[in-house]
């Protein structure tokens, strides 16, 4: 896996927002370019000293039998320097191949929840994806 890198600027905005999860609707960096079919890309930030936080991004796979793969990058925050590394992708077990998204993102914002419901409904038109 070859390191990614986010801007601490960058990564300082999404944490001014003040919440756990952040929704993005485009990458947080250019080290990170969104697979086709992406469908909901999203930062869960753990406020804990010393914790590791993720970056998720879940996209459709047309020819899997679930809904929903997702690559996860983890980092630690707060970190000393302008960069911060994103360690990843990885395929979380228990997430990778589903038909939910991580139960740590709680409740999907009602943009992506639409985006979500159209594609289980069969409807993979380019408007439903982020890339």
């Amino acid at each position: 896996m070859q390191n990614k890198f986010i801007n601490k600027e960058r990564l300082d905005e999404y944490l001014s927002l003040g919440k756990d999860v952040v929704f993005l609707d485009t990458s947080p960096t250019k080290d990170i370019t969104f697979p086709p079919k992406t469908i909901v890309a999203a930062f869960h930030f753990d406020k804990a000293v010393g914790a590791r936080s993720t970056l998720y991004i879940m996209r459709h796979d047309p020819n899997d039998t679930t809904l929903l793969n997702t690559d996860a990058y983890s980092f630690q925050y707060p970190s000393s320097g302008d960069k911060i590394s994103l360690y990843g992708p990885f395929k979380p077990q228990e997430d990778h191949h589903n038909d939910f998204i991580p139960s740590v993102l709680g409740s999907l914002p009602s943009k992506h929840l639409n985006r979500l419901t159209q594609i289980e409904d069969g409807n993979l038109s380019d408007s439903n994806f982020l890339s």
